[in-house]
């Protein structure tokens, strides 16, 4: 399954998630000059290690001129106590380089500073903390965003905060919440982003994307379908990164193990299926 890891001035970062959960190949993507950079595979593998659990993000680090990608392993599902595996992927040098073991925490976000490489935590509201089965984070507005779901409880309640301050714990603020999941909104999986109007834009878990909005409580079916978790939605800005780069997808275009070609075929067909 293709996904965006994220997208920063013009190029995408595009991961291919090998089993549908390991993602140990990836892609740098510029649509505007057509020019995708093959990542190679990383330190951390499902071959070398066995099962284990992935988190990437992508970034710009303006303190080197370099595109980044940092990928965090946990190899055992006790967060709390069992630091993960940390290694990035840097343009400017094409290669990962193992960075060292990340915090083992709960019930906090974790942030990571590109420029000084250096890892952050941030407190989450009281009432989170070990209620829920899922909290994501988001962005909208330039504010921090904490998406919790399906209570431990077993109770079915969708709710999103935002930290009007960024890192101030004080500063969280609910914005709704959906309790108990209403019947014709069952099964929300993922917030994909907010529209000026304040409307939110909900994946379902089988894939249905809709409209909610807060303040009426009414939902517009947009009639668009797909992975719950592969929609992504952020405003893209043209450019010319990559522009000097080696035309990777064409060059092996041909070559049966080209990763890179892969990954933006079967993002191609996603795209335009979705269309």
């Amino acid at each position: 399954m293709v996904n965006i890891v994220g997208s920063c001035n013009g190029v995408f970062c595009l991961s291919d998630d090998v089993y549908g959960k390991y993602t140990e190949r990836a892609a740098l993507w510029n649509p505007s000059v057509r020019k995708i950079v093959n990542i190679p595979c990383p330190n951390f593998t499902f071959t070398s290690y066995g099962p284990y659990i992935p988190s990437l993000g992508f970034g710009f680090d303006s303190t080197t001129d370099d595109y980044k990608l940092v990928r965090i392993v946990y190899s055992h599902f006790n967060f709390g106590e069992i630091r993960p595996f940390v290694e990035i992927y840097s343009l400017r040098s094409r290669g990962w380089r193992k960075l060292f073991y990340g915090p083992g925490v709960c019930d906090a976000i974790v942030s990571f500073s590109l420029g000084e490489e250096a890892f952050g935590e941030m407190e989450v509201p009281d009432c989170l903390v070990k209620k829920y089965q899922f909290v994501d984070v988001a962005v909208f507005d330039g504010s921090l965003l904490l998406v919790a779901s399906f209570k431990l409880t077993g109770e079915g309640c969708f709710t999103v905060w935002m930290m009007k301050e960024y890192g101030v714990p004080g500063s969280w603020t609910k914005l709704f919440d959906i309790p108990d999941f209403k019947s014709h909104l069952k099964w929300i999986r993922k917030l994909v982003a907010f529209r000026q109007s304040g409307k939110v834009l909900l994946a379902k878990l089988f894939g249905q994307l809709v409209f909610y909005d807060p303040k009426t409580e009414e939902i517009f079916d947009t009639k668009i379908w797909g992975d719950a978790h592969s929609f992504y939605l952020d405003t893209f800005v043209e450019s010319l990164v990559l522009l000097n780069e080696t035309d990777e997808f064409t060059e092996v275009e041909a070559s049966e193990d080209n990763g890179a070609s892969e990954i933006l075929e079967r993002l191609l067909l996603v795209l335009i299926h979705r269309l």
